[in-house]
């Protein structure tokens, strides 16, 4: 058997993606809870804190990442192949990103003698809070007999990062950033599980370049030595780095 993507999946998705620039323009210059919208970025939307100094970070806590499909997409995914999405299979790929987001990320912050990772609190350590949400994999290899995907795109994906200061449970940043797998060529290309993992690899090694890259140039900005500022005097702590058990509430539009 095999299973064309509907063409106005593929539209939507391409549309979305098109449509981030305008509903970065869109949203709120502040924040409920204080946050300023920050200029020019790369990313769909970045919030600093009045006055926060990312500069004086030189090690980050990574909080395990919370991952969650988009609303619907088991039913929509059944109602092309019947049963061919179980909530088994969706608990096993969002545990697979998380584990893959883990990983990718920690791999890239710590190119070029750049951030290290941490397991306590300190001055210079921040806490990260990575949630993907709106999971959408457009053609999902469930293994199931008799069933060959064909994709244009292998789907799409949302960030959303807060940044804390450790010591203080400070909020100082946050981070939104909707990305879609690469097309292939103007192609159609058979999907696979790995291939979909690749296609996740590539978009968190790119999330993880963006934060670095700004994390760095805050940081020579302000004239910071790659090695940090000095650790303060006071004991440090473990940090938690369960993932949240509930998805994250994004700011309102």
């Amino acid at each position: 058997m095999t299973r064309m993507v509907r063409p106005w999946l593929v539209a939507a998705l391409a549309a979305t993606l098109l449509a981030t620039p305008v509903l970065a323009s869109k949203l709120p210059q502040t924040t409920p809870d204080g946050l300023v919208l920050q200029p020019n970025t790369k990313l769909s939307a970045v919030y600093l804190a009045p006055g926060a100094n990312l500069a004086k970070y030189d090690r980050y806590a990574l909080v395990d990442c919370f991952v969650e499909f988009k609303k619907g997409y088991m039913d929509e995914q059944n109602e092309q192949v019947p049963f061919s999405v179980s909530k088994q299979w969706m608990d096993q790929t969002t545990s697979e990103l998380a584990t893959a987001f883990k990983q990718q990320f920690a791999k890239v912050m710590s190119q070029k003698g750049g951030f290290q990772q941490s397991t306590m609190t300190g001055p210079d350590v921040m806490v990260l809070r990575p949630a993907i949400v709106d999971l959408d994999i457009t053609a999902p290899d469930t293994m199931q007999p008799g069933v060959t995907s064909f994709v244009s795109s292998p789907g799409s994906m949302t960030l959303y990062l807060e940044v804390y200061d450790s010591m203080t449970n400070k909020l100082i940043a946050r981070i939104y950033d909707a990305a879609g797998g690469e097309e292939d060529g103007g192609g159609v290309s058979w999907s696979t599980g790995p291939g979909n993992l690749q296609a996740a690899d590539y978009v968190i090694d790119q999330w993880a370049n963006m934060i670095r890259r700004g994390l760095e140039h805050a940081r020579e900005a302000a004239g910071e030595s790659p090695d940090g500022p000095a650790p303060g005097a006071a004991a440090p702590t473990a940090v938690p780095t369960a993932a949240p058990a509930t998805p994250p509430k994004p700011t309102s539009k």
